[in-house]
């Protein structure tokens, strides 16, 4: 860095020293002259040139400095850059590893409460807690966003957008599910909405993985293999629920 800065300030050096030493060859050649002329004699003479001489190029020097303090703060911001999105890659697999954690979590709980009939089983020992989504995951995800490929952070925002909807909802549900007399309120398919959902959060990070991982530079788009094989791992096998596995790749297949 300190040689573009030296390197920077090298041509206004250059052509301040150039400029001076034609001044002085002017004024010597003006004393030259058939009538010669003391060298200062001369150089009162030409102290108005000297002087706007000097000014233009003080003039290139300021500004060829302030644009070098310019492009020293853009190296600076650039390496500061650099260096974010190192230490959010760093932190991504277990950000990733949480959230999908947290998903097979909801998939495993809201699938327990799914019977047979329309309406939601009555747990023996009462309805489970929703599972709180993990601490920090957001924070560090949100930090990838800003420094991290536009294409890796779009889709890791797709997830985070998924999982706040998938918490909005689930909060409507579990109100219902925990207020004595309210089960009733709660149907089948709102609970294989939450589970699907879920799914997609599943699929859509485990994309992700061999980037974070830095096995891959890039990402490929959730395919339907994807969506199934996240049901799968919830134990929302399609073949037992294809309402869950159609409304799952609605959620993120092409989208």
């Amino acid at each position: 860095m300190g040689k573009n800065w030296n390197k920077a300030h090298l041509g206004p050096k250059v052509g301040m020293a150039g400029v001076f030493v034609m001044i002085c060859v002017v004024i010597a050649a003006d004393g030259l002259k058939l009538a010669p002329r003391p060298f200062f004699t001369a150089l009162k003479e030409w102290q108005d040139l000297i002087g706007g001489a000097l000014s233009i190029l003080a003039a290139v020097f300021a500004g060829n400095l302030v644009l070098s303090q310019l492009q020293q703060a853009d190296l600076f911001e650039d390496e500061r850059t650099r260096r974010a999105a190192v230490a959010a890659r760093a932190v991504m697999p277990l950000s990733l590893s949480a959230l999908a954690a947290h998903a097979h979590d909801v998939g495993e709980t809201v699938l327990g409460l799914i019977g047979p009939t329309p309406r939601p089983k009555r747990p023996k020992g009462g309805v489970p807690a929703f599972p709180a989504p993990p601490a920090g995951v957001i924070a560090d995800l949100q930090a990838f966003i800003l420094a991290g490929p536009p294409e890796i952070g779009d889709e890791i925002a797709k997830a985070i957008s998924d999982l706040q909807v998938l918490h909005a909802q689930a909060s409507g549900v579990w109100t219902k599910l925990e207020e004595p007399g309210r089960i009733t309120g709660v149907t089948r398919l709102d609970l294989e909405e939450l589970v699907a959902r879920a799914a997609a959060i599943y699929a859509r990070v485990a994309t992700l993985f061999p980037y974070a991982r830095r096995e891959a530079e890039d990402f490929r788009p959730v395919a339907e293999e994807d969506v199934l094989s996240a049901l799968k791992l919830i134990y929302a096998f399609p073949d037992v629920y294809p309402n869950i596995a159609k409304r799952a790749v609605g959620l993120t297949v092409d989208r």
